[in-house]
């Protein structure tokens, strides 16, 4: 809450499970305290989310969801990338977590960059290594908070891919993103939030399409008076 009003105020949503799902709206709206409440971070956060029958609070959200944050700076702890990607898997057998790791890291163009440290990568590769470590973590429910920003198409593309590859092994997916063409490539459910509530959420139907298409030409409006 900041000076007793609700940030976020969504006393009764339901979502389908195993599904991408885009989050829009201006920024500002409370996609990202949105997405912190979800997963547990945001301490302050009262509500409870029900999985498969059970009622999960805070501390056990954080168990099984992961999220990748828009600026992932605050995400890379280790010496070198493979072990960024190593650091989110559970450990039990190394050598299977090297193999799939390595999997992963090349599925997102990152094969020539194991031994480096991710600190002195370019931005769109440290945002691809944190991608890769949402998908090496294995939890149920993966966050992303403009997981595209700084990409160039062909890797886009390649994200889109992986996401595609998460919601096939039955995750729920939650796409914060500025990005129609993701959108497009892999959503298939859109939420929109203003003021902190859920205005409306639907199937990536024709309605959907056009209520996404609506949104970005008012923003691209916004925009260009902004300049």
């Amino acid at each position: 809450e900041k000076r007793g009003y609700p940030i976020v105020n969504i006393p009764d949503l339901t979502l389908p499970q195993g599904e991408i799902i885009g989050i829009i709206g201006d920024n500002g709206a409370g996609k990202s305290s949105f997405a912190r409440c979800l997963c547990g971070l945001d301490k302050s956060s009262k509500g409870t989310l029900k999985l498969n029958g059970n009622a999960l609070n805070a501390k056990k959200r954080r168990h099984i969801s992961y999220m990748v944050m828009q600026d992932v700076n605050h995400q890379l702890f280790t010496e070198d990338v493979l072990d960024e990607l190593l650091l989110s898997m559970d450990g039990e057998n190394e050598e299977e977590d090297k193999v799939r790791a390595q999997e992963i890291l090349a599925g997102l163009d990152l094969s020539d960059k194991l031994k480096l440290h991710p600190m002195s990568l370019s931005g769109g590769e440290k945002q691809r290594v944190a991608i890769g470590s949402a998908v090496a973590s294995g939890k149920e429910i993966i966050i992303f908070d403009e997981p595209t920003s700084g990409l160039d198409y062909r890797h886009m593309l390649e994200v889109s891919e992986k996401l595609i590859q998460l919601k096939e092994m039955k995750k729920t997916l939650f796409l914060i993103t500025h990005d129609p063409e993701l959108i497009y490539k892999c959503c298939t459910h859109l939420m929109f939030i203003e003021h902190g509530r859920i205005l409306w959420h639907r199937p990536m139907d024709n309605e959907a399409v056009r209520l996404l298409q609506e949104f970005f030409s008012h923003e691209k409006g916004e925009s260009a008076m902004a300049i």
